[in-house]
């Protein structure tokens, strides 16, 4: 059953954005990486965007065991009859092969250069 609300890698993407927009605005690149704690911490934060990111389009892929495919069953309003909740057996194979394919990276690529040029 999906839960409602943000997923939290969306959260902790906004919250990571928010530090790292802060501290590029704030600060002058050159004390930024000179200053002994602030440097590290911004590096985790810009690391950590971009992987709540890529997480987070990963999950609204309408592969039955992820999020986006609830969301595509509400969005189409699809009436599954006899469907007691359990993933396809083929579910496992798609997501791999999503993954290992060039569609994934081409549905992400233009995500994370939207979010890079929202970071800098």
């Amino acid at each position: 059953m999906p839960r409602p609300g943000l997923p939290p890698n969306i959260v902790l993407a906004g919250a990571c954005l928010l530090f790292v927009k802060v501290v590029t605005l704030s600060m002058d690149p050159i004390v930024i990486s000179v200053h002994g704690v602030v440097y590290p911490l911004f590096w985790m934060c810009q690391m950590d965007l971009f992987l709540n990111v890529i997480l987070a389009v990963f999950n609204l892929c309408p592969v039955p065991p992820l999020d986006g495919s609830w969301i595509l069953a509400r969005g189409v309003a699809i009436q599954s009859r006899g469907h007691d909740g359990q993933n396809p057996p083929c579910s496992f194979i798609l997501s791999i092969a999503l993954l290992m394919s060039d569609f994934f990276g081409m549905i992400l690529s233009p995500v994370l250069s939207f979010v890079g040029e929202l970071a800098l």
